[in-house]
């Protein structure tokens, strides 16, 4: 009997820790997810303005995502990438400027992650596709091939190299009906109580909004 009442706190204590891993790693998984949402969501709304007046998404143009910092009609110079998704998802991943993480952020380092943006063949001399990959600290950022430049447009995300791709294949493919993006990001998450961490690889897409779309069930994320 004394070792039972000497067992029963040593149990409570255990059982306690590992609720506590598992809402731990649960809320990190989840901030990597919803800070990738709302990066794309923010920069795929850095609409260029002479681009909005042509909602006919039929078409090859329409309204498209700023990729080139030149003034637009506006004056303004912001852009998708560097204006919107980058602090966006630096706010809400606790990252410095440099992606290093602030202290109490769900990440024990930097995170990689590949994002494009896709607004097909335009008029308003912005690119057809544009890739970010910012991967070991390094970011490329060029114009991806093999699109059509029309849409429905698919591209596939690899998760062991991390990268993006025209076309299907990989592990997933996500395909976009409307200019838009495609995003994968991996995290290292910490685990409350452990010395070790977990690794998490996400990926969604996003298509641009029109007034056409408003109030219909359809949820602008696909998720991995």
């Amino acid at each position: 009997m004394p070792f039972v009442v000497a067992f029963i706190p040593l149990l409570f204590f255990l059982f306690g820790t590992l609720i506590g891993t598992t809402a731990g790693v649960t809320a990190g998984d989840v901030d990597l997810v919803r800070a990738l949402e709302c990066a794309s969501n923010a920069a795929c709304y850095a609409v260029h303005p002479s681009s909005i007046a042509d909602i006919d998404l039929s078409k090859s143009s329409g309204p498209i995502v700023k990729t080139s910092n030149s003034p637009d009609p506006h004056g303004d110079t912001k852009v998708g990438y560097y204006n919107y998704f980058v602090p966006v998802l630096q706010e809400n991943l606790g990252l410095n400027s440099d992606f290093t993480p602030k202290t109490g952020s769900t990440l024990r380092e930097h995170p990689d992650f590949v994002f494009v943006i896709y607004n097909g063949t335009n008029t308003w001399g912005q690119s057809v596709c544009r890739k970010y990959r910012y991967v070991g600290g390094i970011l490329q950022e060029t114009d991806l091939g093999g699109v059509t430049g029309s849409f429905p447009q698919t591209f596939s995300v690899n998760e062991i190299s991390l990268d993006i791709y025209a076309g299907a294949g990989g592990n997933r493919s996500y395909t976009l009906t409307k200019p838009g993006s495609v995003a994968v990001i991996k995290g290292k998450v910490k685990q409350i109580g452990k010395t070790t961490d977990m690794t998490f690889v996400r990926a969604i897409s996003e298509e641009f909004k029109t007034t056409k779309d408003w109030g219909t069930p359809n949820t602008p994320f696909n998720r991995l």
